[in-house]
């Protein structure tokens, strides 16, 4: 409630810097209501609340991506076959390789289902802003989310890549400057609510962590050997992470248990047959 990651490790960092006597000791400033004034929500808390999953088991599970699965969902998203992703990035096939399973998944459960599938996007705003430097060091809650959609007969992997791509393109100097005083971040954030608790959309959140060095804070007695965090109960809701090695992703997620064995089989799947992802 009080802080996004970037804002955490830079308080974790400066916490091991000052352990460790280090003269340079990272830095924020509290000041982001002055550029984020408080702003009334269309939606109650009490009605957000209702989206919390009423499935009776939902249990966290580490997937790793290591450099091979991760080039082998490069080469899918940018292949010939239609696709018009150009160099996709780690963040973009694993976001869309985690949100092609879970619609994959409605669809198996129920192949006449017309829901529309959502993933969302958690963006930070620091370096997005014109000058980059003016939300550099803030500290709080400065992101915002946004929201890619698909149905599920249009499911293919690589346009789920471009469709992530573009809703996270959308989030720049322009969008964050008219969020400070209109009404179009959070109209776009209440659309969704409705659907949701309806059961017309099916939303499955991710925040990327890939960015920052989390197996890098020393408090003086060496490196981290192992990173999680905890989680709300959620279902699909994924959090990733570089992995120790520096050339993988962890992803962390949060889903239904009977979901847990089929994302096994395809990520297991991923360093000898690519081409299945879009089956």
């Amino acid at each position: 409630m009080l802080a996004d990651f970037a804002s955490a490790m830079t308080f974790l960092n400066a916490w091991a810097a000052s352990c460790k006597g280090e003269a340079e000791v990272p830095r924020f400033t509290l000041d982001l209501a002055d550029y984020f004034p408080p702003r009334e929500f269309p939606d109650s808390p009490a009605h957000l609340r209702k989206l919390t999953s009423n499935e009776k088991k939902i249990v966290t599970k580490r997937f790793v991506f290591n450099k091979e699965k991760l080039e082998a969902l490069k080469q899918v998203a940018a292949s010939p076959s239609g696709s018009n992703v150009k160099n996709p990035t780690r963040v973009e096939v694993v976001s869309a390789f985690i949100w092609k399973h879970f619609i994959d998944v409605a669809k198996s459960e129920n192949p006449e289902t017309k829901r529309t599938f959502a993933a969302s996007h958690a963006v930070n705003l620091r370096g997005r802003t014109s000058p980059p430097l003016v939300l550099e060091n803030v500290f709080g809650n400065c992101f915002m989310s946004t929201t890619a959609l698909s149905d599920a007969s249009n499911a293919a992997f690589h346009d789920l890549v471009s469709k992530l791509r573009s809703a996270i393109k959308k989030v720049n100097d322009d969008y964050i400057r008219e969020a400070k005083t209109g009404d179009s971040y959070l109209n776009d954030v209440s659309k969704l609510v409705s659907p949701i608790m309806n059961g017309e959309l099916e939303l499955c959140a991710f925040s990327s962590w890939c960015r920052y060095p989390v197996y890098e804070v020393d408090y003086g007695w060496g490196n981290p050997i192992s990173f999680c965090t905890s989680f709300a109960p959620m279902k699909n809701i994924v959090i990733l992470v570089n992995s120790r090695s520096g050339d993988g992703i962890e992803a962390l997620i949060a889903m239904p248990q009977h979901n847990v064995a089929v994302l096994e089989t395809q990520i297991s799947l991923l360093s000898c047959t690519p081409t299945q992802i879009n089956s």
